[in-house]
């Protein structure tokens, strides 16, 4: 088994720590968080939800209430994803309000399986998915449809994943008198299982955010654990450090991911 690549990718997480963001009155866009390879079956819906509070770049706090993915399976190897996030900006000084709620932009993409291979006889496999649609102008102030696209290529071992994420986008316009940002994302994520059980494992990841028309610059890493308590419910606990000054700078979040089945697959009547 390879384990040489995710032990130095698990690493270099080591350095800082997880989680991920939003930004006040969305001077910038938020942290560009990794996604996975997987795909929710036909009639599946996951709803993978973050809570928790980040220190901003410009010194303030900041509630995630919450940072919100809907994935639902549609059919084999096709997802529908609903990504957004609604956050609470403070003060400086001072406690925080509901007048300062800052809600980010809502991404809506299909999620589409492009290439799959699996050995049996080591039990790994390659995966490549892409993901593509608007982003949609709900933040204050915003206007005009955005679009985001994302290549993920996965690498699976027995107790082991790596994922990496390299894409774009482009947002609605911040107001009337802003051009879009648009620009380049990039990121790699890691998961390895802490117990032979598969119960416990250990989260790593890191994002980035390059951007060309305004010259945004975001960098962080994240590091946590995952608790799959049943086969529909996954916990999580993630800490978040950013290293660039476009980006939130650290913070805890906590993360619950369940899952429901809404349709079967129609049973096929037998031949006769």
């Amino acid at each position: 088994m390879t384990t040489k690549p995710v032990k130095i990718v698990a690493g270099l997480g080591l350095l800082l720590a997880p989680l991920l963001a939003t930004r006040p009155a969305r001077a910038t866009r938020p942290l560009f968080e990794p996604t996975d390879v997987a795909l929710q079956e036909a009639g599946s819906l996951q709803v993978d939800t973050q809570l928790g509070l980040l220190r901003t770049s410009s010194r303030t706090y900041k509630n995630v209430l919450p940072d919100l993915e809907i994935d639902l399976g549609l059919m084999p190897g096709v997802e529908l994803d609903v990504d957004f996030t609604y956050a609470v900006d403070g003060p400086e000084s001072g406690k925080l309000g509901w007048s300062s709620a800052a809600p980010d932009n809502v991404w809506s993409a299909l999620k589409l399986r492009l290439y799959s291979a699996h050995d049996e006889r080591a039990d790994t496999s390659w995966s490549l998915v892409g993901q593509l649609g608007p982003r949609i102008p709900t933040a204050p102030d915003s206007h005009g449809l955005g679009g985001e696209a994302l290549l993920v290529f996965g690498r699976a071992w027995p107790t082991q994943h790596a994922v990496l994420n390299l894409g774009a986008a482009v947002d609605p316009a911040a107001d009337a008198s802003n051009a879009r940002s648009a620009g380049f994302e990039t990121g790699l994520d890691v998961d390895f299982d802490l117990d032979p059980a598969h119960h416990f494992s250990f989260l790593g990841e890191i994002g980035g955010w390059y951007g060309v028309t305004d010259r945004a610059r975001q960098l962080h890493t994240t590091m946590g654990i995952g608790w799959q308590v049943t086969d529909a419910l996954t916990l999580s606990a993630s800490w978040l450090v950013g290293f660039l000054p476009d980006g939130d700078r650290y913070g805890l979040l906590i993360g619950f991911s369940p899952s429901w089945k809404l349709w079967q697959k129609p049973a096929v009547p037998p031949l006769r």
